[in-house]
């Protein structure tokens, strides 16, 4: 490389080593000095060991969040808790494929199978995505588990897919497809069957947006369909899309230890309104800062600053400060209060910037990112969250 084997070189090549080690799923790659041609000189031997690629894999994770705070509607403060854990196997032979459960608010399991069309050596893959799932739990808002006057959560449901799927490495996939569901609402006897075709676009070089500290993380989906019985019956009323794109972007000011970043997000859902996935999560840990799980919205538009500073490290494993400052704005469409009406209009309702802050202490291990923190906003809402994902 042509650069003096100093300090400096050293921890520049290791990282970026590591870098590729994570990139390429290697087990440890490093390098090894050796005799030149000359005294003065040394070649660098780049030695890579690698698991074996067809062991089929088990996993477990989630998106997991307890947290104590006030909303709008809560006289006193309320304990929430948002248990998310999904786990399964990863198939490599004699097929590649998926199976999944996933344990939360809405119960599924899912299998897929994803027949290759072509793989490069050097990790670019395309293939089809083709599966089902079984649903059961909380399919609506007036079942879901945010809601003070929830019903018993026996909605059940069910779907097909099939998608085309480009992916490089870890940190591109792009996915479009169709989907046939099954939705049914236990609680008046109704049924729906939405066929949408969906898009799918991620780049991901970030990782956990609270604990990477350089990197871009863009994430979209926009999809499209109609419920079918009203498109049988002639009735095209209940045409539905909606749209998101999440986009987080981290630079580091100082190497290793400080750094700043962007966030952003606009989503607009004219998805089915008696379902959830007619609505986007405007609170939680990702969205504005002291709102918690469950502040769903069908429009809005958030943005803010994230800085990141390290404290220390210990066992290869970094602690962060982590302030936060968001602004954004919303539909005022409540799915939880039967009395209001709801309104096609974009931002319906939308009268006001609500601003939010939040400082946490976060730890990025190999099981995930550990959170622990809290936040405020300007609507009076506040929260204090212990998450893991």
């Amino acid at each position: 490389i042509w650069r003096k084997l100093d300090a400096e070189t050293k921890v520049l090549l290791a990282e970026k080593l590591e870098i590729h080690r994570d990139r390429y799923h290697l087990s440890s790659l490093v390098y090894v000095p050796r005799k030149g041609s000359r005294p003065d000189k040394c070649v660098i031997e780049i030695q890579a060991n690698h698991y074996y690629s067809k062991l089929n894999k088990l996993f477990v994770g989630g998106d997991n969040t307890v947290s104590v705070g006030k909303t709008l509607i809560d006289t006193y403060p309320r304990f929430r808790n948002n248990l998310d854990f999904q786990f399964g196997v990863y198939i490599v032979e004699p097929f590649e494929g998926l199976f999944k459960i996933h344990q939360g608010n809405l119960n599924t399991f899912n299998f897929s199978v994803y027949p290759k069309l072509y793989e490069s050596k050097k990790g670019l893959k395309v293939s089809l995505d083709t599966g089902f799932r079984i649903e059961y739990g909380s399919l609506s808002p007036e079942t879901d588990y945010q809601n003070k006057k929830r019903l018993a959560s026996e909605d059940n449901g069910g779907g097909v897919n099939c998608a085309f799927r480009i992916s490089y490495l870890d940190m591109l996939q792009l996915t479009t497809g169709f989907d046939l569901g099954v939705e049914n609402i236990f609680s008046d006897q109704s049924h729906y069957f939405p066929l949408e075709v969906y898009h799918e676009a991620v780049f991901d070089n970030l990782g956990n947006s609270y604990t990477g500290m350089k990197g871009i993380k863009m994430q979209q989906k926009f999809d499209f369909g109609y419920n079918i019985p009203n498109l049988v019956s002639g009735k095209f009323n209940e045409f539905f899309y909606a749209g998101k794109i999440d986009w987080s972007n981290r630079w580091q000011i100082i190497k290793n230890k400080f750094s700043a970043g962007l966030d952003a997000t606009v989503a607009v859902n004219r998805n089915l309104s008696r379902l959830t996935s007619g609505f986007y999560e405007y609170g939680g840990l990702y969205g504005l800062c002291g709102s918690p799980d469950g502040n769903y919205k069908r429009d809005f538009f958030l943005a803010g600053v994230t800085v990141q500073y390290k404290l220390f490290e210990f066992a290869s494993v970094p602690l962060l400060l982590i302030g936060k400052c968001n602004a954004g704005i919303s539909d005022s469409y409540n799915p939880f209060n039967s009395s209001d009406e709801l309104s096609q209009k974009f931002f319906a309702g939308c009268e006001k910037v609500d601003f939010g802050a939040g400082l946490y202490v976060g730890a990025k291990t190999v099981f995930g990112s550990l959170i622990l923190g809290g936040g405020a906003n300007s609507t009076g809402q506040w929260n204090i969250t212990v998450a893991f994902n």
